[in-house]
């Protein structure tokens, strides 16, 4: 066999071996699978059947950075208030029953309800655009055409979801069969299947029509020291409460009482009636959680259609 024969024949070998590779490099392609993260349940969805090109998150993204800088600045007005002396104890004796009670004076004045409301209600409005811009990019990774009422899908029950917003994206062709049971059965955005972003949604309605006012509940203050003419420590050393107002110190009977540290306190802001489940809740938790739930959203469709 001369030279010319061994190069053809390794050649050959090479082009053989190429073509085995593409054919097997194919066929794993058909199989590729991609775990997707659990939100509500863990499935495998053949990524071929699912998007057209990777999804463009960023602008989602950017809403929810900007909707954080809006939680952080409330957080910071709360626990500045609260830093401030707002507050003045005093001991008041009542001469009839010959005992003491816990004297507290509040000015809320430096605590500012109605800025606090735009700031709830801007980051509101940016978690919810943050949902709305996925959701928007999620079409276009579909193949699918975006219209003016275009939006994420949220509704009060999973066959609310699938009748009036899961049936109508299918027949227009704005998301694949894959992306619809993923929204359904995994992302679940109704009020049994995702609180966070259900009560986003109900939230963000309230305050496209009136103002969301917090309000401050349960000022606790803590270290409070109260001692009798003896300079023995009497009544307890924390003390909770709503307003101004005036709480008995338990034994004090027939006792001279001074107050020698009014303690520090701590402010308690929390959604007032009307606001959906969040009603009764704190208020920086609260828009913490449904941040941090709006991120897992994004997150999980970043992977689904990666």
């Amino acid at each position: 066999m001369n030279v010319v024969s061994v190069i053809i024949i390794t050649a050959l070998a090479l082009v053989l071996a190429y073509l085995a590779y593409r054919v097997g490099y194919k066929q794993r392609n058909l199989s590729v699978t991609k775990a997707i993260p659990k939100i509500g349940a863990s499935v495998k969805i053949d990524k071929t059947r699912i998007s057209l090109m990777a999804l463009d998150s960023h602008s989602s993204r950017l809403k929810v950075e900007w909707a954080e800088k809006h939680i952080l600045e409330l957080y910071l007005m709360f626990r500045n208030f609260s830093e401030t002396d707002f507050y003045t104890i005093s001991v008041e004796e009542n001469p009839e029953k010959r005992t003491q009670s816990l004297r507290v004076d509040m000015n809320l004045a430096a605590l500012n309800f109605e800025t606090s409301a735009l700031i709830i209600g801007d980051a509101l409005h940016n978690l919810r655009s943050a949902l709305d811009h996925l959701y928007y990019e999620v079409v276009l990774t579909c193949g699918g055409k975006p219209s003016n009422w275009t939006r994420f899908p949220i509704s009060d029950s999973r066959e609310g979801l699938e009748t009036n917003f899961i049936k109508s994206a299918l027949k227009q062709k704005q998301i694949t069969a894959a992306v619809a049971d993923f929204i359904l059965n995994t992302i679940k955005p109704y009020e049994a299947g995702n609180l966070a972003l259900w009560g986003l949604h109900q939230l963000n309605i309230l305050d496209k029509h009136e103002v969301i006012v917090p309000v401050l509940k349960l000022v606790g203050f803590f270290g409070v020291r109260l001692e009798d003419e003896n300079g023995q420590m009497v009544g307890a050393t924390d003390y909770i409460a709503d307003e101004s107002c005036t709480i008995p110190i338990s034994g004090t009977y027939g006792k001279k009482i001074k107050l020698k540290n009014k303690g520090r306190a701590s402010t308690n802001v929390i959604f007032d009636v009307g606001a959906s489940i969040f009603a009764g809740q704190t208020v920086y938790p609260s828009l913490k959680w449904v941040a941090e739930e709006v991120t897992r959203t994004i997150k999980a469709f970043e992977i689904l259609l990666a």
